[in-house]
């Protein structure tokens, strides 16, 4: 019976072990302007614009997306306050970016954005019908000048004419190693065959449409292994008797 505990007990400390992890950043809280809520119009305060993102910025109306059928809960026609970024105006590549900081050691960096397509190009374009955007992508950038590639290149598909969907992404501590201390600088990237090809990004804080509350929290996670651990002293236990 003392074996049996102590190698109970063992395996409890590889399970501890294994929870044991670096801290992980929520980005929502870590840029500036996240939610595009700060600007007069043009490029977002806090972020750079590239290539043709001009009139980038835009405050949304029903007539792009209509409240209570365009996936958001609760009469939203943004997932958070009332602007929204819509790229690009016209046909062709356009990078939207910012810098936070530098990669930290052993730290997972997660970040859930918005993507939406109108329903009309918003103003001040000419009001015409909108239509999906032919590539979004998502990635994460460091190096002396934040000019290589970080981790992997999140593609998303572009939603449904007048709808919003979320979308989560994890940068891990594995991808930053060879990294730590560079400059890191989150990406959009957009691409459109033709003017009436948008994309629609908006940044908020968690809520229930994007948590996933099947995912067991660490704390959770210690309770199973505790218990796993307790009927395999039992098993034991009853083989001996």
């Amino acid at each position: 019976m003392k074996t049996s505990f102590s190698s109970a007990i063992f395996a409890l400390s590889i399970f501890a072990g294994s929870l044991a992890h670096g801290a992980t950043v929520d980005l929502t809280s870590v840029l500036n302007n996240a939610s595009f809520e700060n600007s007069t119009g043009g490029c977002p305060v806090s972020w750079t614009c590239d290539s043709n993102i001009a009139n980038a910025f835009v405050v949304l109306d029903p007539h792009e997306f209509i409240a209570g059928s365009n996936g958001l809960s609760g009469g939203r026609i943004t997932p958070d306050g009332n602007n929204a970024v819509v790229m690009p105006p016209i046909s062709g590549a356009s990078y939207l970016s910012q810098g936070f900081g530098t990669f930290a050691a052993d730290t997972d960096y997660t970040l859930t954005i918005w993507v939406g397509t109108p329903r009309n190009i918003p103003a001040p374009q000419p009001d015409r019908p909108a239509g999906p955007a032919g590539l979004i992508q998502f990635n994460f950038l460091g190096g002396p000048s934040a000019n290589i590639g970080i981790g992997p290149t999140f593609g998303v598909a572009a939603p449904a004419v007048g709808q919003w969907i979320p979308y989560t992404m994890t940068l891990t501590a594995a991808d930053v190693q060879g990294h730590v201390g560079q400059e890191a600088t989150f990406r959009i990237r957009v691409e459109s065959i033709y003017n009436e090809q948008v994309a629609a990004f908006d940044i908020a804080p968690p809520t229930p449409e994007t948590r996933n509350s099947d995912t067991p929290e660490p704390a959770s996670m210690a309770l199973i292994g505790i218990g796993l651990v307790g009927l395999e002293v039992a098993r034991r236990f009853r083989q001996k008797a």
